[in-house]
């Protein structure tokens, strides 16, 4: 069953910030897909989880609770 995560993008040059729905059940497969889809001035700054769960962080990277 998929669930509906939130995928938070920032525009490096700009510093804009987008942030995308995207349905997935592994954290790791979601930011594979969405980073497959981002211009090379944009980097995926996290991604929550439907319950508002950090599950990624670019500082911290993928925080397990998947």
């Amino acid at each position: 069953m998929s669930t509906t995560n939130t995928v938070y993008i920032e525009n490096t040059v700009d510093k804009t910030q987008r942030e995308l729905n995207v349905k997935g059940d592994n954290p790791m497969d979601i930011h594979k897909d969405v980073y497959m889809k981002t211009s090379r001035y944009e980097e995926i700054r996290s991604i929550c989880d439907p319950e508002g769960e950090t599950v990624f962080d670019k500082s911290r990277g993928f925080t397990g609770r998947y």
